[in-house]
């Protein structure tokens, strides 16, 4: 272990480690988990129907509006969530098997516009504000949102940790610790800082990260209004933000979108490449404080491997 690594884990001693870990279930190739990609009797141009629809205990991966989102579109979302539940410890499966959560596919935020929702973005929003005897929790996946398409990368597995952390995590162990290396991620970021501006040259490295983008109207010093989606949850959105961000580095690489709330401290752009969470770093000296490899990111690395990469 590099020097750096040895004293930040000394200075936050909030490091999540492997005790207590359940290994029981290591090497199933199968999810408990229900997932379904389908609900019978269900109109999702209705938005008066939300609380007919016979949701069970689960996850839904649920195709919204079938003619402007395709199969496989559909498709690479239920076999990424398919792929998470999975390598997930059995505590963190049975969690997401006690709640009804639901992934949805729609084509862009602005479906669910409260001015000029369409059919099914209106519906969503229902489900989202009014379906609390139906549901649990709703996250959404754009195809068509700034040109983007979520479903051809791993943006998947982040909305799946923020139902888990929004919607689950206080009742688990999972979700106690999640904070715990949300709290660390966050001490971390200037105590690595620190110890790079007290270096006789100094590297650029992440010199903070900006929690009010995901603050959903939970921290008073943040005047970001929550969004319509997670209003209900009524929660602080970051640390599934951080984790689901982490997680998609750790499953497929440089196809993840970086956090665009770390900010570096000479202006330059954080490197979307290394090894995260490593003790031994690939990246040349000025890049690797301000890439995966910046050791702050090691308490959500060992959460990660501990409750969600049990089976992997």
């Amino acid at each position: 272990m590099r020097a750096g690594s040895i004293s930040l884990a000394l200075a936050l001693g909030l490091v999540v480690t492997g005790c207590g870990e359940d290994k029981s279930n290591s090497g199933n190739t199968a999810t408990t988990v229900n997932i379904y990609q389908s609900i019978d009797n269900c109109e999702f141009t209705s938005a008066q129907d939300v609380n007919n629809c016979p949701f069970n205990k689960g996850v839904y991966v649920l195709n919204f509006d079938p003619s402007n989102i395709s199969a496989s579109e559909h498709q690479a979302v239920v076999t990424r969530v398919t792929n998470m539940m999975t390598w997930a410890s059995r505590d963190v499966q049975n969690a997401f098997n006690a709640k009804t959560l639901v992934l949805g596919v729609i084509p862009s935020q602005n479906d669910v516009d409260p001015s000029s929702p369409t059919p099914a973005g209106e519906f969503v929003v229902n489900l989202a504000l009014n379906g609390k005897s139906v549901v649990n929790g709703v996250e959404l996946l754009f195809t068509q949102d700034g040109g983007i398409n979520e479903t051809n990368g791993p943006t998947t597995y982040q909305k799946m940790m923020q139902l888990f952390d929004y919607y689950i995590d206080d009742q688990t162990l999972a979700g106690d610790e999640l904070d715990t290396a949300y709290a660390a991620f966050n001490i971390a970021i200037p105590f690595v800082a620190a110890q790079a501006n007290a270096q006789s040259v100094v590297l650029p490295h992440i010199s903070s990260y900006d929690y009010c983008a995901y603050s959903n109207g939970q921290i008073p010093s943040c005047t970001n209004d929550p969004d319509p989606i997670h209003e209900a949850a009524g929660v602080d959105m970051n640390p599934g933000a951080v984790a689901g961000t982490v997680y998609e580095y750790m499953v497929e690489g440089s196809k993840t979108s970086p956090l665009g709330e770390l900010e570096i401290n000479d202006g330059s752009k954080f490197i979307n490449k290394g090894i995260v969470g490593t003790d031994d770093p690939t990246l040349l000296p000025h890049e690797v404080l301000r890439s995966w490899e910046n050791p702050a990111f090691i308490p959500m690395v060992d959460y990660l491997n501990k409750h969600f990469f049990v089976n992997r």
